[in-house]
Order: structure tokens, then C-alpha cells, then sequence
């Protein structure tokens, strides 16, 4: 399985450049995790050139986000950027006319199973309100501890794309729990 958005279209590959620290994400559907390094651009580079879509960056690993937009567009790839739960999403509103995707991280990113934090439906609405106030068609991502109990609470807070993890493959019948959620 991999990440879907609210009208059940699949995207393909999405390059996760997580340039903040070395992390651990599940391999799976294109998704592609890299080491900290400290040739960022070569690393951006080569996810575009492998025929990533999009190539996402930690809003919190960067002095210089609008830098990192340029630098992904040059590159030929669609433009995501992360945030963690402590990051407001207020941070977004000078680049998000520049921003195809916005990853809310629903838990702190390292490991798997955590717990969805709730306040992260409060940040979606206001991810999803401040981008129709700018008029842009930002797709919301949601990462983290999102599973069938919470699925459809966090589609109605306004994200586009659910990225399920645990959630999906502890569950008894993953087929099931994805039908429940594409509804």
C-alpha cells in the first residue's frame, strides 16, 4: 500500500529526503529513505532524476526553505515540505503559494506504532484553511499513527493523503482496512 489521495488516485513514487538526521522509515511503494548527508543538493538530485514526483523536505532541517524549493523545482520534481507536531503550520504561509504538498507529521518521525496525536487534526483544518485563503491547491499529507479508528476524522480535517503504516500491516485483514478507508 501506498499513500492515496481523498479522490482515491495513487501517486507514484514520493522521494522522502529527510535531511534533519539519519531516520528509519518503512520501505515500501516507491518510497525511498536516505541518510542525513552533506551533499543535500547531490541527494535532491539524484531523487528527481530516479523519477520522483515529489521530493520532500523537513521544514525544521532547513535556514533556507525557499532555497530548498528552487533547488527541487530545478531538479524537475514536485515540491513537499514536512512538519513536525511542535512546528505551526503558520511558518508555511509566505512559501505555501510554492508548495505542492505539505507531509503534517502526526507523530515525532523516527520509528513506527506510535500514537496519532490529536492535535494534529486541529493543525490539518488550519493547514486546509490557510491554503484556501491563498487560493493554492496544496495537497495535505498526514503521516503517523493514522489507522482505520482515525482515518476518517483526519480526511474530514482536510487531508488529501493518508500514509498508513502501522495501521495497515498489524491490522487482521489490510484489504479490509483499506476498503473501510476509501470508502
Amino acid at each position: 500500500m501506498g499513500p492515496y489521495r481523498r479522490d482515491g488516485r495513487r501517486f507514484r513514487a514520493e522521494y522522502l529526503f529527510r535531511i534533519s538526521r539519519a531516520e528509519s522509515h518503512s520501505q515500501g511503494d516507491g518510497e525511498v529513505s536516505r541518510r542525513a548527508s552533506d551533499d543535500r543538493r547531490a541527494g535532491t538530485l539524484r531523487g528527481a532524476e530516479a523519477g520522483a514526483d515529489v521530493v520532500t523536505f523537513h521544514y525544521e532541517a532547513t535556514y533556507n526553505p525557499k532555497g530548498c524549493i528552487e533547488m527541487i523545482r530545478n531538479a524537475g520534481a514536485k515540491v513537499g515540505v514536512s512538519i513536525k507536531p511542535a512546528t505551526s503550520v503558520e511558518v508555511l504561509r509566505d512559501i505555501l503559494p510554492q508548495i505542492d504538498l505539505v507531509l503534517i507529521m502526526s507523530v515525532e518521525p523516527g520509528f513506527g506504532g506510535q500514537a496519532f496525536i490529536p492535535a494534529s487534526l486541529e493543525k490539518i483544518a488550519q493547514l486546509r484553511a490557510l491554503a484556501d485563503e491563498l487560493g493554492t491547491e496544496t495537497i495535505i499529507e498526514v503521516d503517523g499513527g493514522v489507522k482505520q479508528s482515525n482515518a476518517a476524522r483526519v480526511i474530514d480535517a482536510g487531508a488529501d493523503v493518508l500514509v498508513m503504516g502501522t495501521g495497515l500491516f498489524r491490522a487482521e485483514d489490510p484489504k479490509a482496512v483499506v476498503q473501510s478507508v476509501m470508502g
